[in-house]
């Protein structure tokens, strides 16, 4: 298709008009007379077509081509155009409806790089996260916090300020290591127990959890040899049923758990409370050692009550005694406080008395604690 110079005045072939100039026969030759004939003429020029030519305009990140139409790729616009619709309406569209400029792709490159690389500036080595975890599962044991404390907000935000790129493990990921720590320490115990003779103290104790679960806790005591020093730790703790012979299988627990730390010969005293279940464990446990090592282990008079327990014990029996009194009394100071008329009372009787005014004396709060 060619443009005379001379048809190039006639109306329907303005300026305006003439658009794309498209060559059939693919030589850029023949297209030399007709853009020399539209510059005489004062006509524009006009750019030839080329059908592959690479999409440059950056619309073309954010949208797409979909049954000759032009789709807005930005969800969840679904804004279409003409395929002959010029890159400016559609990149105004993105501007001003979807916030997208030219430097969008660009910026966001950018950040993506530096997010790489700081990703890579914080990440931290596998053996130091293993120290780290091993660190918090320490800190956890020693702070006596629950094992779920890890997964706490405080805690995650400390790790993250303190030790950016450590990934704060869960809560059963940090009680796995705990046990596992468990495990070492055990046989670091065991070596422990070994390389000296001395005979041991064993105290066990039951308690309950917020759960009201009921568990034996096991610790042992003893004078380090070349120090003097009173050296205690704890063995384990371990659940119980309760119910008919919960003695005898407390006892069998901690049998078996003394003979696994090498001490079954070597308890001189144990220590518990005053519970029936405690002493009966203490009668088994006695009977089992003599059984499986010699009759001069753990003799009768070895097996110690807590003196804490015991005088516990004590004082509740002699409040018991002067309940009643106490109770008067209370009730007797409770009525005196109860109104003006006789605080008043009794702050004449104090002048007199005493030559000094005096209030009634407070209620006490009566413990609900109970030890052992």
């Amino acid at each position: 298709m060619s443009i005379d110079s001379d048809d190039a005045a006639l109306p329907g072939y303005g300026a305006a008009d003439v658009v794309v100039v498209i060559d059939d026969s693919g030589d850029d030759d023949d297209d030399k007379p007709v853009r020399r004939d539209q510059a005489k003429a004062g006509m524009p020029a006009v750019k030839r077509a080329r059908p592959n030519a690479p999409k440059s305009s950056w619309i073309h990140d954010h949208t797409s081509i979909i049954n000759d139409r032009r789709i807005c790729g930005v969800a969840p616009c679904k804004l279409s155009w003409s395929t002959k619709t010029t890159t400016g309406v559609i990149a105004k569209h993105l501007e001003q409806h979807h916030r997208l400029t030219a430097q969008s792709k660009e910026r966001a490159a950018d950040q993506s790089s530096t997010q790489t690389v700081l990703t890579q500036f914080a990440s931290i080595s596998k053996s130091r996260s293993c120290r780290l975890d091993s660190a918090v599962a320490e800190y956890v044991v020693e702070s006596t916090l629950p094992h779920t404390h890890t997964e706490s907000k405080p805690f995650k935000s400390l790790m993250n300020v303190s030790v950016p790129g450590y990934v704060t493990k869960s809560s059963r990921t940090t009680k796995r290591c705990i046990l596992k720590m468990y495990v070492v320490l055990k046989y670091m115990m065991i070596a422990l127990f070994k390389s000296f003779e001395a005979k041991v103290s064993c105290t066990y104790d039951g308690w309950s959890n917020t759960m009201l679960k009921g568990f034996y806790s096991v610790t042992v005591h003893w004078v380090h040899v070349a120090t003097g020093d009173l050296v205690e730790t704890l063995l384990d703790f371990f659940y119980i049923l309760p119910g008919e012979g919960c003695g005898l299988r407390c006892a069998e627990a901690i049998f078996n758990l003394l003979c696994a730390f090498g001490l079954g010969d070597r308890i001189l005293v144990t220590v518990s409370d005053n519970g029936s279940d405690a002493v009966n464990a203490g009668v088994h446990l006695s009977s089992m050692l003599r059984t499986r090592f010699s009759h001069d282990v753990l003799p009768d008079d070895h097996r110690v009550r807590c003196f804490t327990h015991s005088f516990q014990l004590g004082i509740n029996a002699a409040i018991r005694v002067i309940q009643p009194s106490v109770a008067m009394l209370r009730k007797s100071i409770a009525m005196l406080r109860s109104g003006k008329a006789r605080r008043a009372a009794f702050r004449r009787f104090a002048v007199a008395a005493y030559e000094r005014t005096m209030e009634p004396p407070c209620l006490d709060v009566v413990t609900r604690s109970r030890p052992g």
